[in-house]
């Protein structure tokens, strides 16, 4: 009898907006023995461009070229991204990296991933860019087997996080993101919300908010494992690959840390009270969204009680 062909791995991406606790996530399932992770690829937006029209509410693709044939944009970042791809998972460089269309750079893409997890004796590998929240379609249309793993945190925490992390590490000039505009972000995440409640209820997909991730560590990341089709009795060990740089990224570094921690509250402490108001009149609301992504999966719903303002500008809850 011939060799039979070794089974697919488990395809996953984790999904969401900037500052929602997607690396904290990606770092925590990275753990398992099964599980293969890397750094952010941002693969489909590098290739396809398209997540300006998602942010501004367009969800219509650009004009198919015919017979599929890729657009120039893809032709030129698509084999440097790939080349890139094969090296950080240490798998040999394809000679061949150019093709005709957007599928072959697609199935590229997948093959790199998938011999990557072959390579390091894992199962599954999960690929964390929460830009590619923006090409959920794409991605189910090329990889019908895909995996999708929804993280949400709420809009002011999200927010305050981005301008945080900027001012706090220079980050608006050492990274890709962090020099948009504050209403950029506000459009980013109810975009993001929005395309959370569109697959509300799909079976390949999979929602957490940040918030029950750090109250609930243990019964969330199990809850995930099973969704993903591992094992969660599985002894954790060091991951295969480190799924971020923080010396590139030190805005990362406590969400790599394996700990999970409760985020400090940056809102008011940032904002003044105009652009407090202007910012929550933009935003959409937060409990409702997290209310209808809970039942749409069964899962009981905590009601938290909301912030305040103590006299000396200080955090309580009001009870």
């Amino acid at each position: 009898m011939g060799q039979q062909s070794r089974p697919a791995p488990r395809r996953v991406f984790i999904v969401g907006c900037p500052r929602s606790g997607t690396t904290f996530l990606q770092n925590s399932l990275a753990a398992h023995p099964a599980v293969l992770s890397l750094p952010e690829t941002t693969y489909f937006d590098r290739i396809l461009n398209n997540a300006g029209r998602w942010i501004a509410g367009d969800d219509t693709a650009p004009t198919p070229r015919p017979f599929g044939f890729a657009r120039g944009r893809t032709h030129r970042c698509a084999p440097g991204a790939l080349r890139e791809l094969a090296e950080q998972l240490g798998v040999p460089v394809p000679q061949r990296l150019w093709h005709w269309s957007i599928r072959g750079y697609v199935d590229h893409f997948v093959t790199l991933l998938d011999a990557g997890a072959a390579a390091h004796g894992r199962s599954a590998w999960i690929e964390k860019s929460p830009i590619h929240i923006a090409f959920i379609d794409t991605i189910e249309r090329h990889v019908p087997d895909a995996l999708f793993v929804h993280v949400l945190r709420n809009g002011e925490d999200v927010i305050a996080s981005i301008v945080d992390a900027g001012l706090r590490y220079n980050a608006f000039d050492r990274a890709r993101g962090f020099n948009q505009w504050i209403p950029h972000w506000v459009n980013y995440w109810n975009r993001a919300m929005d395309t959370h409640l569109k697959h509300a209820g799909r079976a390949r997909h999979c929602f957490v908010c940040q918030e029950d991730l750090v109250e609930n560590f243990r019964d969330e990341n199990r809850r995930l494992q099973r969704f993903l089709g591992l094992d969660p009795t599985a002894r954790g060990h060091q991951a295969a690959l480190a799924v971020s740089n923080t010396e590139i990224e030190p805005w990362k570094t406590d969400a790599v840390s394996g700990t999970p921690k409760t985020p400090e509250r940056k809102f008011e402490a940032l904002f003044g009270p105009q652009l407090q108001r202007w910012l929550r009149g933009q935003l959409r609301r937060y409990e409702p969204i997290r209310a209808q992504l809970a039942q749409a999966q069964g899962l009981p719903l905590k009601v938290r009680p909301p912030l305040a303002l103590s006299r000396n500008n200080g955090l309580i809850l009001r009870r």
